[in-house]
């Protein structure tokens, strides 16, 4: 009677003190953070794109998308209705939000999932948790979805292009330019 009494106490106790820490570890550990200024440095720009496309927006991410501490947008085109893409990226206090960050993102971004083809086989050696995929959902449009977890950041590209206006090699490009500004933070 007296050991179901003590456990009747004990383990709330354990359950509270187990939940904060897992409350300190996700919205006050700064565990894997990197420090950042300005999150401008890790978009991609309208050089690391084909010619004919054009930066038309970059702004800080609201809405159902606003996650992380730190964030922002830009978006691209290429003339009127041939092609669009967007860059997302967050930056979180810690691996441990990044990592929420990227599960729920992940269930609420429009990444590609089904009807994959293979238009560009790429895979991060950078990224911590990486997807890449791209389909076609008519015979003249291809699109791509890059989504990746480089410590306490998170980077989500998206491009939507006329086939025949874009080529696997143009993309990988693009990708590198990501990735080549990822490594360049990282390494602060």
């Amino acid at each position: 009677m007296k050991k179901t009494i003590k456990l009747l106490i004990i383990l709330p106790m354990l359950f509270c003190v187990l939940c904060i820490g897992v409350y300190s570890l996700l919205y006050n550990s700064k565990i894997g953070s990197h420090q950042i200024e300005n999150l401008d440095a890790l978009l991609i720009e309208e050089s690391d794109f084909p010619a004919g496309w054009k930066l038309e927006y970059k702004l800080p991410i609201t809405g159902d998308y606003a996650w992380g501490e730190k964030n922002i947008m830009a978006g691209f085109s290429l003339k009127p209705e041939l092609g669009s893409s967007r860059q997302y990226v967050y930056h979180f206090n810690s691996i441990f939000a990044a990592k929420k960050g990227y599960y729920f993102l992940g269930k609420s971004l429009p990444l590609v999932s089904e009807n994959q083809i293979s238009f560009l086989n790429y895979e991060s050696s950078l990224a911590d948790t990486r997807f890449m995929a791209c389909e076609e959902p008519n015979l003249n449009t291809v699109i791509c979805d890059f989504f990746n977890r480089y410590d306490d950041f998170i980077v989500y590209f998206n491009i939507s292009v006329k086939k025949e206006l874009f080529t696997p090699e143009q993309l990988r490009k693009i990708l590198v330019s990501i990735e080549d500004r990822m490594a360049k933070q990282l390494e602060k």
